[in-house]
């Protein structure tokens, strides 16, 4: 089975079908049933990474750090239902698998084989056509994750709802311990500021972002749990990286953006569990490179174009607030409703836009560009021109005088776009069609 997937993968890139990291192991699992769960028990261990946002920057940095010690089976590409999982296996077998997984896909495999570790990184509101609320997606986990008796868990303390939820499990929390508050208040695309055992709000001391801060109920008590790790300090530079503060010593990392501090965190508590020293880590991780259009850098003749992945109303305004720190001359904001990308966009309205854009013009694109228009006219935008092909706009942005590019933009418009700059000799993708 795994030279017939190799061959099936070949295939489809040679034919320029798609990558195949989802598709292969479709087609081998329709076949073999039974394949994954071979594949699994001829691992070590294995490691599951789940959550709203972070889980490709999560499961890449964690691989690229394990990988200097330990073979790796991973779904690097980001393919993260059960298929885009067997299809990793094409690749390689080796000695611990980690993967990131959907968060309706996760019960399929821990019902497989129980796994050594589950992180998971937060819970937002996300593709609510797919989702619905929040309170699915726990009330999935808690059903399936009851009956594991060996696992680990690897927690954002946070996160309200997955502090309190985990607190019984056999749980590693990791958050921030700032000494700053970085939100004066609650944004609107928060989920779980409300205690989850007395239903009131929450008081928070610190906010971070959405709903993660330093939190405690003025009724029951109920406050963050004792971290197995915190950072004591963030500091960003744009999408050049940040840099992170443990134990009194700061460590600099090739990912973008505030909310990575906790990715990283995140990665830092896996590994460390492993056996690996915080100096250790930061000291492989100074190597890494941030996976495909997450803050994702490219070159073309004299201009520098960030390509950035948005999803969600929370993940879209961390990337508003670290795209202003670039001060860029052109934004394109490219929205899809494809079925990757979720067919609801009414998301779009959580998004705090007002105030949070600063370049000097905007242009849209997209299927769902015109609702994307609409938001912005709302926002009080006026500098802005819609394209309904999105070739033609990222041909006027390259013909453009604009320097400085960034390119907001959902799933299935960042693969469409990639495929196109690879035409320019911008990108060497192989992500060529969905």
């Amino acid at each position: 089975m795994i030279e017939i997937g190799k061959f099936l993968v070949k295939t489809i890139r040679a034919l320029k079908l798609g990558d195949g990291s989802t598709f292969a192991g479709r087609l081998i699992l329709n076949f073999d049933k039974n394949f994954l769960r071979r594949m699994l028990y001829k691992l070590d261990f294995y490691i599951l990474i789940t959550g709203t946002n972070g889980k490709t920057t999560t499961s890449n940095l964690t691989s690229f750090v394990l990988s200097k010690k330990y073979d790796i089976t991973n779904n690097k590409e980001g393919s993260n239902l059960i298929y885009g999982i067997a299809t990793s296996f094409f690749n390689k077998i080796g000695k611990i698998g980690v993967f990131e997984i959907d968060e309706f896909h996760i019960n399929k495999i821990v019902k497989i084989r129980e796994p050594e570790i589950i992180a998971i990184t937060n819970v937002f509101r996300d593709q609510l056509d797919r989702y619905t609320e929040v309170n699915k997606i726990r009330t999935l986990w808690l059903e399936n994750f009851k009956n594991l008796k060996e696992t680990k868990f690897i927690i954002n303390s946070d996160d309200p709802s997955l502090a309190y939820h985990f607190k019984n499990f056999r749980t590693f929390f990791y958050g921030l311990n700032l000494n700053y508050s970085r939100l004066s208040e609650i944004e609107n695309a928060s989920d779980s500021h409300y205690c989850p055992n007395c239903k009131v709000p929450l008081k928070y001391n610190k906010i971070y972002y959405s709903h993660l801060g330093n939190y405690e109920c003025s009724i029951c008590g109920f406050k963050n749990p004792k971290n197995y790790l915190e950072l004591e300090d963030v500091k960003t530079y744009g999408f050049r990286g940040i840099e992170v503060k443990i134990d009194g010593k700061s460590y600099f990392v090739n990912v973008s953006g505030f909310y990575n501090a906790y990715n990283v965190l995140c990665a830092l508590v896996i590994c460390n569990l492993l056996g690996f020293s915080i100096d250790d880590f930061f000291s492989i991780s100074s190597d890494f490179k941030v996976p495909f259009s997450r803050g994702e850098i490219l070159k073309y003749k004299d201009k520098e174009i960030i390509l950035m992945l948005v999803k969600n109303p929370v993940g879209f305004n961390e990337i508003l607030r670290t795209a202003y720190e670039e001060n860029f001359d052109l934004i394109i904001i490219s929205i899809n409703d494809w079925t990757a990308d979720g067919h609801d966009v009414s998301w779009l309205w959580d998004v705090d836009f007002e105030n949070l854009i600063n370049s000097k013009e905007i242009f849209i694109t997209g299927n769902r560009a015109y609702d994307m228009a609409v938001r912005l006219k709302y926002a009080n935008y006026s500098n802005f021109k819609i394209f309904e092909n999105y070739k033609n706009c990222i041909e006027t942005a390259l013909n453009s005088d604009y320097k400085k590019i960034g390119i907001m933009a959902t799933y299935t418009s960042t693969i469409l776009i990639r495929k196109f700059l690879s035409k320019f000799k911008i990108t060497k993708s192989k992500f060529y069609c969905l």
